[in-house]
C-alpha cells in the first residue's frame, strides 16, 4: 500500500526521499566503516539494516559494540545488539560483551539483549535470565522466559512458575511464553505436581504445558473444581492431534448430567462418538435422554447418534481429518429403540426435529408410526416437515398418502417438503394436474420453487405441456421473477432439447444472461455465502457491520442505495459501476482536457473527483466527452459464483438497508 502525501507545491520531504533513494542504491560492501556506523541511526529502518548487515559481513564487532555503548540513540543500540547476535550465530564469542547489557537502564535494550542471547542459546546468561523473570518490565520478562526455554534450563522451572503466580493470568503473552518455556525444558514432575495446587493460574499452566506434551495425565484435570480448567483439559485431549489415551476419561463425563458448558459438552460428546465402543454408546444414549442438560447439548448428542454407525471423516468439533469408521448399525438400533418414546415426551421443537432426523438417518422403521402421529397431530410446522421428510427416507409403505396429507397442510414449509417427495410416489395425470393447479395457483414462492425443482425430475411426457405454458408466461412477463431461475434449472434437468431451444430463444430476445437471478433468492443462504463462501470470499474485502472498514466499500446500507438490477450489475460487471471513494476515473472533457481522480460522488448532474488539488473537483456531465473507469480489483462474480449463489447474495444485499 502506497500513500501519496506530498504535492509538487508542498514537497517538504523531497530531499529526505532523494537521500534515502541514493542510500538504497549504495554499495554497502565498499562503504567506509565510519559511514556504516552513522547509518545505524538513520530514520529509515531499511538503511539501518543494510548498514548493520554490512558491518556484520565485515566482522566489525568494534563498531557494533560502540553503537551499543553510546547512550543517545536507542535504535542504534538495538541494531548493534542484533549485529552482535549475528556474529555470535556465525561462531564469534561476544556473549560477555552483551551480557553486561542485561542490566542496562533502558528496558528495551535489556529485552533485545535477552532475545539475542536466547536465540544463540548462550548458556552462561542463564542465571541472569532467571533473575530477569522478576523484572518490572513485561517485555524483559517475556524475552528472558523465551531465552530460558531455548536453553532448556532446568534450574529455571521454579522461577517460571513464580512468574505465572505473579502474573495471575492477566498478561496472556507472559502466560504463553512461560508455558512454552516449561514445555521446552521438559521436566515433568514439577508440572504433574500442580494437579493439587490451590493456585488456579498454576493448574491452568500445567494443562497448557501438558497439552504441548500430549500427556495422558491430562485426564486428571477433568475433575478440577474450576470449569474453565476442565474445558482446557478437554480441548487438550480432543482437539488437534488429540491425546487418545485420555479420550475414554473425557467421554465418561457424559455420566455427569449436570454438564452445562456447550464448549465442554461438545467435546465430551465427540470423544464418545470417536471411541464408538458399546460402553460410550450407552453413555451417549443416556445423556441424550437427560432432562437436566441444555437443549443445545441434547440436540448435539442426538445428532452424534445419527452418525454413530458411520461418523464423519472430519472431527465434529475442530474439523480435523479423523478417518473412516464403520460400526454395527444393528447395535445402534438396539440402543436407540427405547428413545422412540422420547418422541412423545420431548417438548422442545429442536429436540423433536433432531430425534425424527436421527431415526430416519439410521433407518429405524419401528419409529415410523410415531413419526406419522407427529405429522398428523403436532402443532409445530418444522416438526411436521421433518416428519414427512423422515417418512420419505424410511420408505414408509403409505408414503403416497402422507405426501397428499402434507400437500394439504396449513404450513407452506410442510407443503414444500411434500412437493419435494412427489418424485418418490406414483403420480397419475389427474393427480399431477390437480397438484400443479393448487401449487401454482395458491402456493408460496418457496413451494413453487420446490415444485419447479421436482418438475425437472419427473417424466417429460407428464410435464412438457406445463413447462411450455410456463415458458410462454415467462416470455410475456406473467411469471413471478422469483421463479425464473428455477424454471431454467428445471428445463435443464429434463435434458429436453425442444424445451431448451424454446427457453434459449426467449432469453435471447427478452433478458440478459443474469436477469433471472435478481429475484427469488434466500437471504439466509446469501448471508452464509457472504461470510463463508470460499470461492467468492466476499467478507475479505467488504463489511456490513456499522463502522467496519475494508478494501472494498461497506455494504451495510447497500440495499437502500442500489436497485436489484444495479446490485446484479455491480456483481457481474464490477468495473462498470464504481463505489464512491473506491475507484479511479479518467475523463476527457470537451475541448481535449484530461482529468483523472478518485470518484467521490456521482449524480444525474455531475461527478465529484478527488484529485491532487486541495478541494474536490466538480465536473458537470455535459462537459464530459468520454469516461474511462479503471478496472475494479473485484473480479466479475458471474465467472466465480453459480446463478443460484448470485441470486442468494443479491437477496442478502437487497435486505441490507441500514437502520
Amino acid at each position: 500500500m502506497w500513500r501519496l502525501d506530498v504535492t509538487e507545491d508542498e514537497n517538504d520531504l523531497q530531499a529526505e526521499r532523494l537521500e534515502t533513494k541514493a542510500l538504497m542504491e549504495m554499495d554497502y560492501q565498499k562503504a567506509d566503516a565510519s559511514k556504516l556506523f552513522e547509518l545505524l541511526n538513520y530514520a529509515d529502518m531499511r538503511i539501518r539494516q543494510k548498514a548493520q548487515f554490512a558491518l556484520v559481513d565485515k566482522g566489525d564487532s568494534e563498531n557494533l559494540a560502540k553503537a551499543i555503548a553510546q547512550q543517545e540513540h536507542q535504535l542504534m543500540r538495538i541494531h548493534g545488539i542484533w549485529g552482535m547476535g549475528q556474529l555470535m550465530a556465525q561462531g564469534s564469542d561476544h556473549g560477555s560483551v552483551l551480557m553486561s547489557y542485561l542490566s542496562d537502564e533502558d528496558a528495551e535494550v535489556m529485552a533485545q539483549t535477552a532475545k539475542v542471547l536466547g536465540d544463540v542459546k548462550y548458556a552462561a546468561a542463564g542465571p541472569q535470565f532467571i533473575a530477569l523473570l522478576e523484572n518490572e518490565h513485561p517485555r524483559v520478562q517475556f524475552y528472558a522466559a523465551q531465552a530460558l526455554g531455548r536453553l532448556k534450563d532446568q534450574t529455571a522451572v521454579n522461577g517460571l512458575l513464580q512468574m505465572l503466580v505473579e502474573n495471575k493470568d492477566q498478561d496472556v503473552y507472559l502466560r504463553h511464553v512461560a508455558v512454552l518455556a516449561l514445555s521446552r525444558i521438559g521436566v515433568e514432575q514439577p508440572i504433574l505436581d500442580l494437579l493439587d495446587s490451590p493456585n488456579k493460574s498454576l493448574r491452568l499452566a500445567a494443562v497448557l504445558v501438558m497439552r504441548r506434551w500430549s500427556h495422558p495425565d491430562l485426564k486428571y484435570f477433568l475433575t478440577d473444581e474450576d470449569e474453565y480448567i476442565v474445558l482446557e483439559a478437554a480441548r487438550a485431549i480432543n482437539d488437534d492431534w488429540s491425546v487418545e489415551e485420555a479420550l475414554p476419561d473425557l467421554a465418561s463425563l457424559l455420566k455427569n448430567t449436570q454438564l452445562q458448558s456447550e464448549a465442554l459438552g461438545r467435546r465430551v460428546i465427540n470423544a464418545a462418538s470417536r471411541l464408538g465402543s458399546p460402553e460410550t454408546l450407552a453413555w451417549l444414549v443416556q445423556f441424550a435422554q437427560s432432562d437436566e442438560i441444555p437443549v443445545v447439548l441434547k440436540v448435539e448428542a442426538i445428532n452424534a447418534l445419527s452418525q454413530w454407525a458411520e461418523p464423519s471423516l472430519l472431527d465434529r468439533v475442530d474439523g480435523r481429518f479423523r478417518g473412516h469408521q464403520k460400526r454395527d448399525t444393528e447395535l445402534l438400533k438396539h440402543h436407540l429403540k427405547p428413545m422412540i418414546a422420547r418422541l412423545d415426551i420431548e417438548n422442545e421443537m429442536q429436540v423433536k426435529v433432531a430425534l425424527v432426523g436421527m431415526f430416519a438417518q439410521v433407518g429405524e422403521q419401528a419409529a415410523s408410526q410415531k413419526i406419522v402421529e407427529l405429522l398428523e397431530n403436532n402443532e409445530g410446522a418444522q416438526v411436521r416437515a421433518a416428519a414427512l421428510l423422515a417418512l420419505g427416507q424410511l420408505d414408509y409403505e403409505l408414503l403416497d398418502q402422507m405426501v397428499m396429507l402434507g400437500m394439504r397442510d396449513k404450513s407452506s414449509l410442510v407443503r414444500a417438503e411434500a412437493i419435494g417427495l412427489l418424485t418418490e410416489v406414483p403420480l397419475g395425470k389427474e393427480n399431477f394436474d390437480d397438484t400443479m393447479r393448487a401449487v401454482l395457483g395458491e402456493g408460496s414462492v418457496l413451494e413453487k420453487q420446490k415444485l419447479f425443482k421436482v418438475l425437472g425430475q419427473l417424466d417429460t411426457l407428464l410435464t412438457q405441456g406445463l413447462m411450455e405454458k410456463l415458458i410462454v408466461k415467462m416470455g410475456s412477463n406473467n411469471l413471478d421473477p422469483n421463479l425464473h431461475l428455477d424454471l431454467s434449472e428445471a428445463i435443464a434437468r429434463t435434458h429436453s432439447e425442444y424445451l431448451s431451444l424454446q427457453l434459449a430463444a426467449l432469453v435471447t430476445d427478452k433478458s440478459s444472461d443474469f436477469d433471472e437471478v435478481m429475484y427469488g433468492g434466500s437471504i439466509e443462504n446469501g448471508r452464509n455465502y457472504f461470510y463463508e463462501g470460499s470461492a467468492g470470499q466476499c467478507v475479505r474485502c467488504h463489511g456490513v457491520e456499522k463502522g467496519s472498514l475494508g478494501v472494498g466499500p461497506n455494504l451495510g446500507e447497500i440495499g437502500g442505495l442500489l436497485t436489484r438490477k444495479q446490485l446484479l450489475e455491480a456483481l457481474v460487471e464490477p468495473s462498470k459501476r464504481l463505489s464512491p471513494g473506491y475507484g479511479v476515473v479518467t475523463l476527457t472533457l470537451k475541448g481535449g482536457q484530461v482529468v483523472a481522480g478518485i470518484l467521490m460522488e456521482e449524480n444525474d448532474e455531475e461527478l465529484i473527483l478527488k484529485t491532487t488539488e486541495a478541494e474536490p473537483l466538480d465536473i458537470p456531465l455535459e462537459r464530459i466527452q468520454t469516461r474511462t473507469n479503471a478496472p475494479s480489483s473485484m473480479p466479475p462474480m458471474g465467472q466465480i459464483m453459480t446463478k443460484r449463489e448470485l441470486r442468494d447474495v443479491i437477496a442478502f444485499l437487497a435486505s441490507m438497508e441500514g437502520d
